[in-house]
């Protein structure tokens, strides 16, 4: 295989699929010690709706996996009329993108010769936050982004509680 292959097909191997990426914030005056129980701040199926999962199961499968990662952390789930210590969110985002890569292969005499690639993908995000009941502000937010080259609901879902448990690997902060 000639060197401008190998470099073409490095070049959109990097391009897609090359795992999440994490970013964490938080309030610095919130005090996370001591918190142990969590809340949904799901009211009601109108609210749920508004998380923008692509399916109901896609939203029950972050909710189960948030669930299992929290309780495996310590944490307990609360219902009112028990006061929670934290209460929980997501929410998720989807967005079409189009990459275009262009690799000259040779040059010769001024003349190049190129070939480009177009690809189409989607960038899916998980937003999770925490939130402190009392001051009804969100404390903790961590996001998860990850690019799919025409993701089937399969592939999403196995995802989901990897892409979690990478996010909450970052709570609560130290």
């Amino acid at each position: 295989m000639s060197k401008s292959r190998i470099l073409l097909a490095a070049l959109v191997a990097t391009g897609c699929g090359g795992g999440t990426n994490v970013t964490v914030d938080f309030d610095r005056e919130a005090t996370f010690a001591g918190r142990e129980t969590y809340t949904w701040v799901f009211l009601d199926e109108k609210d749920r709706a508004l998380s923008g999962a692509p399916t109901p199961a896609s939203q029950d499968r972050i909710i189960e996996a948030m669930d299992s990662a929290l309780t495996a952390m310590g944490y307990r789930k609360v219902t009112p009329p028990t006061d929670p210590d934290l209460l929980v969110g997501f929410a998720v985002t989807r967005e079409d993108k189009t990459d275009v890569q262009q690799v000259y292969t040779d040059v010769n005499l001024g003349y190049a010769q190129g070939q480009t690639t177009v690809r189409t993908f989607q960038e899916g995000t998980l937003i999770i936050y925490f939130g402190d009941p009392i001051r009804k502000e969100v404390i903790w937010q961590g996001s998860g982004t990850e690019a799919f080259q025409n993701p089937s609901q399969e592939t999403v879902n196995k995802r989901i509680g990897e892409i979690v448990k990478r996010i909450l690997k970052e709570f609560p902060p130290e």
